[in-house]
């Protein structure tokens, strides 16, 4: 059954593709705005600030979770007198980038259940904090 359209029917239909097609095209416009946002974002690594407050100067170290399981992570602050507690529950295998104070003696990883241990980072004399550290069960302690 064919039916022809006439007069304003047409001026309607003509409307309806042409507002749908701008409707298309700004939603596969979104789509691509989204799509690039999400991109970008996944490549901007997470900043974990371990600093007492944002005045002393920064040290940042890049550190990579070599653990099977989560880690805490904490940075004493003058000679032991006091810590604080930067990331509860650090993911394996998650890489971040740490900052710490100039005030910062050094850094523990405390592995959280099922592991067991706590591996320590320490300034190198005369060198300071490395710019990379991989959190593993094999980091050798410093005597202090």
């Amino acid at each position: 059954m064919l039916r022809s359209l006439v007069g304003s029917e047409m001026c309607i239909r003509d409307r309806s593709t042409q507002s749908t097609g701008g409707l298309v095209q700004s939603t596969m416009s979104m789509r691509l705005v989204v799509l690039t946002f999400t991109v970008l974002a996944a490549s901007v690594a997470s900043v974990i600030d371990c600093r007492a407050d944002n005045t002393t100067s920064p040290i940042e170290i890049e550190i990579t979770n070599k653990i099977t399981g989560p880690v805490k992570i904490a940075a004493a602050q003058n000679d032991h007198v006091g810590y604080i507690v930067c990331e509860d529950g650090f993911p394996a295998s998650a890489v971040d980038r740490l900052i710490i104070g100039g005030n910062t003696t050094y850094v523990l990883f405390a592995f959280k259940a099922p592991n067991s241990g706590e591996c320590e980072l320490w300034p190198k004399p005369g060198v300071g904090f490395p710019h990379q550290f991989n959190i593993t069960r094999n980091t050798t302690i410093p005597p202090r």
